[in-house]
């Protein structure tokens, strides 16, 4: 509604092909996409997926700004598991000599949860103690996870309540809040509240040019 009142058409496919799917899969359904005049993609795709489904739209020119004869394609996905090394020359090219998925990936637009202090102070009390290394907050929020049972367990227990009682149980988990290894984690509705940076794609690298909490 909000978009036909913008002036807006939505067309709506499903870009739907099994994990590790080959070039001609990806193909497929890229075609079918192109042909119903679609030019905003929305990806949620695997990481171990995500250069093959990149490089395939290129090939297909689904991907870059309009130019002679071309339409304009924008891609929106979740920027967190794409790293920085992947993205950090956008003009390099693959060994076949096409461009990479480093310059199909050129002006593409995502989210990621925004970092907070909290995070980068136990990441680096966990790298030190653990001898080793990541680059995103998904071990984050496993952890705070981990620790919101235990702390409505806790309450649980101090009330007198038993374990047993669902409805109590998670009445508790959504009234749990405290500041943890990803931030302050409070619950509105039964949603995590977080802020997220919006990205884009630039020149090699991943620019936050805004950020903000999803209503």
């Amino acid at each position: 509604t909000k978009a036909a009142t913008a002036g807006l058409s939505m067309l709506g496919s499903d870009f739907n092909v099994p994990k590790g799917a080959g070039s001609v899969a990806i193909d497929n359904e890229l075609e079918k996409m192109k042909r119903n005049g679609e030019s905003v993609y929305l990806l949620w795709v695997r990481p171990s997926d995500f250069t093959n489904v990149m490089l395939r739209a290129n090939t297909l020119g689904l991907t870059g700004p309009a130019g002679a004869g071309s339409a304009q394609y924008t891609w929106i996905t979740y920027l967190e598991d794409m790293t920085q090394e992947l993205v950090n020359d956008p003009n390099r090219e693959n060994s076949g000599g096409t461009k990479g998925v480093a310059f199909a990936m050129q002006g593409m637009l995502g989210m990621r949860p925004h970092p907070p202090p909290e995070f980068y102070q136990w990441k680096a009390t966990k790298m030190s103690a653990y001898n080793t290394t990541f680059n995103t907050m998904t071990p984050a929020f496993a952890y705070d996870a981990v620790h919101t049972l235990a702390h409505a367990m806790t309450t649980m227990q101090a009330t007198g309540k038993p374990f047993s009682d669902g409805k109590s149980f998670m009445n508790t988990l959504k009234r749990t809040s405290f500041v943890g290894a990803s931030g302050n984690s409070t619950f509105v509705n039964g949603d995590r509240q977080m802020v997220f940076d919006v990205l884009n794609v630039h020149n090699g690298s991943l620019v936050v040019v805004g950020n903000g909490t999803p209503p």
